[in-house]
């Protein structure tokens, strides 16, 4: 992603006098220009395969059978609770993993799990950010899961998640003595504006929160997105944000060079038992669009129940048959794939991020190619997408009806 040495980062306020803001218009402050990444990770369009990604955990560390199954996958993040199981710090166990694949194949791009908002330690984890939050008395009480909340209010609390950051892309740790890390995966990314406005509709803060705190919240998110920009995505790391709702416009693009929209991209998880909503579909995939269009890394993870229990995806390959809405979350994806974005698929029970969740399906090995254009959009609000492909694949998805067609092609 980046030559070693070149992000190199001094403690430092990084808040102070931001020359590449959020302009008074709205647009990015990158000239007028939202960021895009200097390098991409490795992507073709012969296959579905060609643009996957991963983001999971293992508990235990890694094999190389897992590792090597891994490289498979064009991106990989390593998620918080990775090596779990085993004694020491959390970003130690993220890095090993990291540099376990990277010691098969270097070209997979890796992003290492941070959470700009909850402090995880003590929830599954064991985090140092913990320590160096608690010592600068940057931790605030706890709106989500019992989880303390960092004070994006305070210069001290950015500059340790930047820090953070930073180390993750600079630290060398793999055999070929390059960093384990490509960049940073930005969970709850500007989350703080989701509560602002849940404040502004319902008059209520979270308990221990003041308006004033929640305020703050929603103006740190932003300030803390554009420090790791400008001193590690303009510098070659890649960031991706995850977006929480449509509430927020699905618009953290304007800060950092990648997006991912929802654990869920039109799925959710079992357990949340919510109706399928084709119009938030939609605004994800127009989402998706427009990101894609601004030459933005998005990364498109997808959620629905396995065709068959499969326990160990290393050995035994997924089965030819696929549910229909495997089917459908493909053909979604399909639908608005570019250049520039990245599938995933996962199971959508308990545990949805492990390993052992986590397959190759067999629509990654079918013959693709480019598309021959656009999708051609008809039906209400153009939600029924049809889209063709040079190795003959089509593909017929409406969102209304969640009825789908895929006619893989015979090859090129």
């Amino acid at each position: 992603m980046h030559p070693a040495g070149v992000l190199g980062f001094a403690v430092l306020v990084v808040v102070a006098a931001f020359g590449k803001g959020i302009c008074a218009d709205g647009t990015s402050g990158h000239g007028g220009v939202y960021p895009r990444p200097q390098r991409l990770p490795s992507f073709s369009w012969d296959t579905l395969g060609g643009m996957t990604f991963a983001h999971l955990y293992s508990l235990t560390p890694l094999t190389t059978s897992q590792a090597a199954f891994l490289t498979r996958f064009k991106m990989v993040t390593f998620e918080k609770r990775t090596g779990n199981r085993e004694v020491g710090w959390a970003e130690d166990k993220m890095a090993a993993a990291a540099a376990a694949v990277k010691a098969i194949n270097s070209s997979v791009v890796t992003l290492r799990y941070i959470n700009t908002l909850l402090d995880f330690t003590g929830h599954e984890t064991n985090f140092s950010l913990h320590d160096k939050a608690a010592a600068a008395g940057c931790l605030w009480p706890s709106f989500h899961g019992g989880l303390l909340t960092f004070d994006l209010n305070a210069t001290a609390m950015i500059n340790l998640l930047v820090q953070e950051c930073n180390s993750a892309v600079t630290r060398k740790v793999t055999p070929a003595n390059v960093p384990a890390f490509d960049g940073c995966f930005l969970d709850r990314a500007n989350f703080g504006l989701e509560m602002l406005r849940d404040y502004q509709a319902t008059g209520k803060t979270p308990r221990g929160f003041t308006p004033a705190m929640v305020q703050g919240l929603a103006k740190g998110g932003p300030t803390l997105l554009q420090a790791l920009q400008e001193h590690i995505g303009d510098s070659g790391g890649l960031l991706v944000a995850k977006e929480h709702g449509s509430r927020a416009g699905y618009d953290d693009g304007k800060y950092v060079n990648g997006l991912m929209f929802n654990d869920g991209l039109c799925s959710d998880y079992a357990k949340a038992k919510a109706p399928y909503d084709p119009n938030k579909c939609l605004a994800q995939l127009e989402a998706v669009l427009l990101a894609a269009q601004r030459g933005q890394l998005v990364q498109a993870r997808t959620m629905a129940p396995l065709a068959e229990a499969v326990e160990d995806f290393v050995s035994a390959p997924m089965p030819a048959t696929e549910t229909e809405q495997q089917t459908f979350l493909v053909a979604c994806f399909l639908a608005v794939a570019s250049n520039t974005t990245y599938f995933a698929f996962a199971d959508n029970g308990d545990g949805s991020y492990a390993f052992a969740h986590t397959p190759w399906l067999a629509a990654y090995d079918k013959p693709l190619g480019e598309p021959l254009g656009p999708a051609t959009r008809t039906g209400p609000n153009g939600t029924h997408f049809h889209r063709s492909f040079r190795c003959g694949t089509t593909v017929d998805v409406d969102l209304l009806t969640k009825k789908t067609t895929i006619a893989w092609g015979k090859g090129c």
